[in-house]
C-alpha cells in the first residue's frame, strides 16, 4: 500500500506540472489565526455509557456475568478459572481468579467493578471489557498448530541451544505475546503451544544478523527453517556539524539497529540480502540516510565505514484552533515541507511537533498550507467553523470495544483541483473509537471523503462521504457485514496459499469511487473483503497494481477469486544484482546470462538511475525522492510494468523488466 500511495502522489504531482501554476498552487498562506483568537476546546462525544445512563444504572459495579468456555472443537471446558483485572492501566497486568466453569463449561461470576474478564486458556476473545451486567459471554479456546523450527548456520550445520522466538497473529484477535523455545542437540525448537495463525519467527545470535521468517502459516507449514547468514559489518560515527559526537543516536539498516556510545560510534551486522539503505536519527536533529547495497557473497569479507553528520533540527510546534485542547494530533497527514514541495517530514505527538527545513517553510495538512517564517517556533491552523463526521463502527453487527479491538476511524479527502494541492496530497483526520464504537472527527475541509474503519477483526471502507458545514451523521460502518468478495492468494512459485498480502477492490467510473474495500490474506491465503455494495469491482494485489481481476458483486455475494503473487522481486526474477559504488550510485554488479534482464539488454556496469512505471520516469516526477522510490520498487515489486532507467557510456536508456 505504501507503493500505491507513492504512485498516486506521482500522478497528482505530474498533473500539477502539466497544467502549470506551480508557484501559485504550492505557495502557503500566512498564519491564519493568532493565539488570542483561538477556540480553546471542541466538544467530543461522551462515552456511550454516559449517553445511555439512567438514574437506576450502577456504572461502577459490581456486575453479574454469565457465559461458557469451549474448546476449539466446541466441547465444554470444565474447571476453567475465570480471571478479572481492573480497567486502570496501572494495574491491568494484575489478574485475580473470581470463579471457574462447571462441568458443562458454564460460569456465573460476580465482577467487582469495571474491568476485563478473561479465561485462563488462550481464547477468542482474549478478554471482555465489562462495563455492565452481561450474559451469554463465550470464550472459544484457540486451535493449536505445533511447529518445529530448525536453525542452521551459514555452514549448513544445525545450531543447538539456540533461543527461537515467535509471535502469531490469529484471525479475530490481536497478536499476542511472543513465545520463546530453545533448539535441541539437532537444532530443532519444538513450539507445541503455537496457535493456528500467521506467525513471525526470529533468531538472534551473536556474530550474525537476525534470522527472520515472516508470514508463516502455522495451519499449513509445521516445519520452518531459519538459516543464518554471514553479515555485512557497517560501522562509523554520528556527529553534529561541529564534529562533536552525538550520543544515543539510532542507526538502522534492514533488521539491524544500534545506538551510538558517548563517542558517537555505532556498529551493525546486517543481512546483505535485505539491505538497501542505512539511516541515522537523533533527538533534536534532522535524520540522514545513505543508500548501500553489497552482494551477499562479498559480505563476510567487507567492512563498510559510514559516518553521518546530522544537522540540528528546526522544531516547530503546531496548534489547531477548533479542535479539542487545540491539539493537531488527529490531523493526518500533517507535514512540514519546503515552500515548493507537497511532501516533507511528518509531524506527530501531543503537542504536535514538526521537523521543518531551515528558512521559509510550510505546514501542510487538513487541506490547508500555512507559511512558516524563518523566525517562527509555533504555527496555528484555523480549523474553526469547519465540518465534521459522526457515526459508529460495529463488527458483524455488534458494537466494537476499542480497548480490545484497536478500533480506529480515518477520513481522507483527495485534492479536487489545482487550488487544493498546496494543502498536501490528501487531507484527513483519524481517531480511536469511543465505547460502543462511536466516533467523531472534526476540522474537516468541505468535500468528498473516504472513511476507513479498522479493528483487529478487519476493515471496512465507505467512499464518497460528503462533508459540508456542521456535523454529518454517517450512520453505522459494519466490519464483516454487507457484500463480500472472497478468495485466496496463491504463491506464484509454489502454488500454495500465501498469507500476509494486501488485496484491494474498487469500483467506480472515471476518478470517482463508488465502492472500495481492502484486506490482508490470512491462513491458507484466504481473504474476504466485506461491506461492499452491489456492483462491478476491480480486484488486485497491492504489489501488482497493474494486474486486476473484474468481479461482479450481486445480492451481496460474488464468485470466489484466485489471485497469484509475482514470482519474486525484480532483482531475483530478472537475474541481476546491484552494489553501490563510492559515490552511492547503483551499479549492476553481476548478471545471470540466462536471465530475462540479460536478454532484455542489461549489462554489468550499467548505472541504475531510476525506474519507469506505466511510461512515466519517476525520477522526473519526484527528483528529491527518486532514490527511495527506486529502492522500494526494486525490492518489493512482484509483477510486470517496470523498466529500469540506466546510464551507459554517458547516455540514458530504458531496459524493460518482465
Amino acid at each position: 500500500m505504501r507503493l500505491l500511495a507513492a504512485f498516486a502522489a506521482f500522478v497528482v504531482f505530474a498533473w500539477l506540472l502539466l497544467f502549470g501554476g506551480l508557484w501559485q498552487a504550492m505557495a502557503p498562506e500566512p498564519q491564519s489565526v493568532e493565539p488570542e483568537r483561538r477556540t480553546l476546546k471542541a466538544r467530543s462525544l461522551p462515552a456511550a455509557s454516559e449517553q445511555n445512563a439512567t438514574d437506576e444504572d450502577d456504572l461502577d459495579g459490581p456486575f453479574q456475568v454469565t457465559g461458557r468456555v469451549m474448546s476449539a472443537a466446541g466441547d465444554p471446558i470444565g474447571s476453567q478459572p475465570l480471571m478479572w483485572s481492573a480497567a486502570d492501566p496501572a494495574t491491568q497486568g494484575e489478574r485475580e481468579v473470581i470463579g471457574q466453569t462447571n462441568a458443562d463449561g458454564h460460569f456465573d461470576v460476580r465482577v467487582p467493578e469495571v474491568g476485563f474478564l478473561s479465561s485462563m486458556v488462550e481464547a477468542t476473545p482474549e478478554r471482555v471489557h465489562i462495563t455492565k451486567p452481561l450474559s451469554g459471554v463465550e470464550f472459544l479456546a484457540l486451535q493449536m498448530c505445533p511447529i518445529d523450527v530448525i536453525v542452521y548456520g551459514p555452514d549448513g550445520l544445525p545450531i543447538p541451544s539456540q533461543a527461537v522466538r515467535a509471535s502469531v497473529r490469529v484471525e479475530g484477535r490481536d497478536e499476542g505475546a511472543y513465545r520463546i523455545t530453545n533448539t535441541n542437540a539437532k537444532g530443532v525448537a519444538r513450539m507445541a503451544d503455537t496457535p493456528c495463525g500467521v506467525a513471525k519467527i526470529w533468531v538472534r545470535r551473536k556474530g550474525y544478523p537476525q534470522g527472520r521468517r515472516e508470514n508463516i502459516d502455522t495451519l499449513v507449514e509445521q516445519r520452518v527453517v531459519v538459516r543464518l547468514v554471514d553479515g555485512l559489518a557497517i560501522r562509523g560515527t554520528v556527529t553534529n556539524p561541529s564534529g562533536e559526537p552525538i550520543e544515543n543516536a539510532r542507526v538502522r539498516a534492514a533488521n539491524a539497529s544500534d545506538r551510538t556510545d558517548d563517542a558517537g560510534r555505532y556498529g551493525l551486522l546486517v543481512d546483505p540480502r535485505k539491505l538497501s539503505r542505512v539511516e541515522a536519527q537523533a533527538q533534536g536533529h534532522a535524520s540522514e540516510s545513505e543508500r548501500l547495497r553489497v552482494e551477499a557473497e562479498h559480505a563476510a569479507d567487507t567492512v563498510v565505514e559510514l559516518d553521518f553528520t546530522l544537522e540540528p533540527a528546526r522544531i516547530v510546534t503546531v496548534h489547531c484552533a477548533g479542535l479539542a485542547d487545540d491539539s493537531c494530533e488527529s490531523i493526518v497527514p500533517l507535514m512540514c515541507t519546503s515552500r515548493m514541495l507537497p511532501v516533507g517530514a511528518p509531524c506527530f505527538g501531543a503537542p504536535t511537533e514538526c521537523n521543518c527545513p531551515e528558512g521559509a517553510a510550510a505546514i501542510r495538512g487538513a487541506g490547508m498550507a500555512v507559511e512558516v517564517n524563518p523566525e517562527d517556533s509555533e504555527v496555528w491552523l484555523d480549523l474553526r467553523d469547519r465540518g465534521g463526521l459522526r457515526g459508529r463502527v460495529t463488527v458483524a453487527g455488534r458494537p466494537v470495544d476499542p480497548s480490545l479491538s484497536q478500533c480506529s476511524i480515518r477520513a481522507t479527502r483527495l485534492p479536487e483541483g489545482l487550488e487544493d494541492i498546496s494543502g498536501g496530497l490528501s487531507a484527513g483526520a483519524q481517531a480511536s473509537c469511543l465505547p460502543d464504537g462511536e466516533y467523531e472527527l472534526l476540522g474537516l475541509k468541505p468535500g468528498s471523503y473516504m472513511l476507513v474503519a479498522q479493528s483487529s477483526s478487519g476493515q471496512a471502507d465507505k467512499p464518497n462521504i460528503e462533508v459540508g458545514e456542521g456535523i454529518t451523521e454517517v450512520g453505522t460502518i459494519d466490519i464483516g457485514g454487507g457484500g463480500r468478495i472472497e478468495g485466496v492468494v496463491l504463491d506464484g512459485v509454489t502454488g500454495e496459499g500465501a498469507p500476509g498480502h494486501s488485496i484491494v477492490a474498487f469500483a467506480g467510473e472515471g476518478d470517482r469511487l463508488s465502492g472500495i474495500g481492502q484486506t490482508t490474506s490470512r491462513t491458507e491465503g484466504r481473504f474476504a473483503i466485506t461491506g461492499l455494495d452491489d456492483g462491478t469491482y476491480e480486484v488486485m494485489l497491492a504489489t501488482r497494481p497493474f494486474h486486476t481481476v473484474s468481479v461482479e458483486v450481486h445480492d451481496a455475494t460474488a464468485e470466489a477469486l484466485e489471485l497469484t503473487t509475482g514470482e519474486a522481486g525484480i532483482l531475483d526474477e530478472n537475474g541481476f544484482a546491484l552494489e553501490t559504488d563510492d559515490e552511492g550510485l547503483l551499479v549492476v554488479s553481476s548478471l545471470d546470462s540466462e536471465g530475462s534482464a540479460a536478454s532484455n539488454g542489461l549489462q554489468e556496469g550499467d548505472i541504475v538511475r531510476g525506474v519507469s512505471m506505466a511510461g512515466m520516469n519517476l525520477n522526473d516526477l519526484m527528483p528529491s525522492l527518486s532514490d527511495e522510490i527506486t529502492d522500494t520498487v526494486l525490492d518489493h515489486w512482484g509483477g510486470p510494468g517496470v523498466s529500469l532507467v540506466i546510464e551507459r557510456d554517458g547516455e540514458e536508456m530504458l531496459v524493460g523488466m518482465d
